[in-house]
């Protein structure tokens, strides 16, 4: 029912050009429902990837230490409820389309245009203010300036690693790019950042002294490093330069790069031990050890052994077959993927490739979904969501002892990963 109420406002099909995005119409919604958003304490998450998991690590640590929990992120893996939580708990269906509701009627009696983004933002502010929440995580859509989450006054701006994606609204360069997510730097709000890049950091930091807050930046004022991962967790020292302490760490996940986002979470948490006093009583390196990243590097079933991943852009891509081949080394690696059409397909299908044994693409229905050449020398096969017995009984003839298959490419893939591992499991066709 709420995601029928938000069919009308779904315009990721048919895109507006960015010169038409404005933070007028959630300003006004906002304004109607009283301005929830500058009534709670929030941390405000940019960048291009690991802003996901960054949210996560603070969610996480914060609900430890005994702080009442908002995170608001996207997209989802299933459902539209995973994207507003508290305490790990997702909004209840009943409850968001209240809010939604609320939402479309301002928009009706008003004559206010909205996405389908600037709706699910409205009902997270809404939601997290009614809650009585302690803190509220928020992750960024897809941009940084014009994003509908940039109404915010957080106590914290944190901006992940910067590289090249939707750049059709950001920008065809990294400086472009780097730009955009600049614009959620504000007055009142130190930045923290993980990345590593150094013409991007340059932006960054100018945008913070522009607006007089510190600008905080691994290498210099924090750092991680001896990164070591098995199969299931990564271990590392953790340094804060600024206070001199040192300790070390371990993650529940084999992904090296996801140190990065650590190390960044429990810095952001550092520098807000006067603002939340339970925070200095907690043994932060107990605490992150138990976070559990959900939908990255997610193992399904071991026969054969599926994962998934939503790396969906190139840099993003990267980093998975980098960590398949670290953690699993001498394996074959099987890629089932899928793309939406504004990513640079070629050259995502082009890494997919070079780590791959074999690749199959699948065919969403979705007017985004990018669609192949069925000619592809690359593909070993070409499905739709209406093959899905076909692509497992593919998957279950070509996986051996020594396979990974991989689905990735797209958050909007999980759900087909999560079928074919059903379809596969233990007395279905001898899987």
């Amino acid at each position: 029912m709420v995601e029928e109420k938000l069919l009308p406002f779904l315009n990721n099909e048919d895109k507006p050009s960015p010169g038409t995005f404005s933070l007028d119409n959630i300003k006004k919604i906002m304004k109607e429902v009283g301005n929830p958003h500058l009534g709670i304490k929030t941390i405000h998450v940019a960048g291009t990837n690991g802003k996901g998991s960054v949210v996560q690590f603070l969610g996480h640590i914060f609900h430890t230490a005994g702080y009442r929990t908002g995170c608001y992120t996207s997209p989802h893996l299933k459902t539209i409820h995973e994207r507003i939580q508290i305490n790990g708990t997702q909004v209840s269906d009943f409850e968001l389309e209240n809010l939604i509701d609320t939402i479309i009627d301002i928009l009706r009696k008003r004559s206010l245009r909205a996405t389908y983004f600037d709706i699910l933002t409205a009902a997270a502010f809404m939601y997290f203010k009614k809650k009585d929440i302690d803190i509220a995580i928020i992750e960024t859509g897809l941009g940084g300036r014009l994003d509908s989450t940039n109404i915010i006054k957080p106590l914290l701006s944190i901006i992940t690693s910067i590289s090249f994606d939707h750049m059709e609204f950001l920008g065809d360069t990294l400086t472009d790019i780097a730009e955009e997510k600049a614009g959620v730097i504000k007055a009142g709000s130190p930045v923290i950042t993980c990345n590593t890049e150094n013409s991007v950091n340059t932006i960054l930091e100018t945008a913070a002294r522009q607006q007089g807050v510190s600008f905080h930046v691994i290498g210099k004022d924090f750092a991680i490093s001896e990164a070591a991962s098995s199969s299931e967790f990564t271990s590392f020292t953790y340094q804060n330069m600024r206070k001199g302490c040192k300790y070390e760490c371990s993650i529940i996940s084999p992904v090296t790069i996801q140190t990065l986002n650590a190390g960044t979470a429990l810095y952001a948490v550092e520098n807000l031990f006067d603002e939340y006093p339970r925070l200095k009583n907690l043994n932060l390196s107990e605490a992150i050890s138990t976070a559990k990243l959900v939908g990255r590097f997610f193992h399904f079933c071991g026969a054969p052994f599926l994962l998934f991943d939503p790396a969906h852009n190139e840099a993003g891509l990267i980093s998975l077959y980098d960590s398949l081949s670290s953690v699993y080394k001498g394996k074959n690696i099987i890629s089932v993927i899928t793309m939406m059409k504004e990513k640079n397909t070629h050259s995502m299908i082009e890494i997919a490739a070079q780590s791959s044994e074999m690749i199959f693409y699948l065919l969403l229905e979705d007017k985004r979904n990018y669609s192949p050449d069925i000619s592809d020398p690359r593909f070993h096969r070409i499905l739709s969501e209406e093959d899905l017995q076909i692509l497992a009984e593919e998957i279950q003839k070509v996986s051996y002892e020594d396979t990974i298959v991989i689905f990735t490419g797209s958050f909007r893939i999980f759900e087909t990963a999560e079928k074919i591992s059903d379809l596969l499991s233990p007395g279905k066709f001898g899987g």
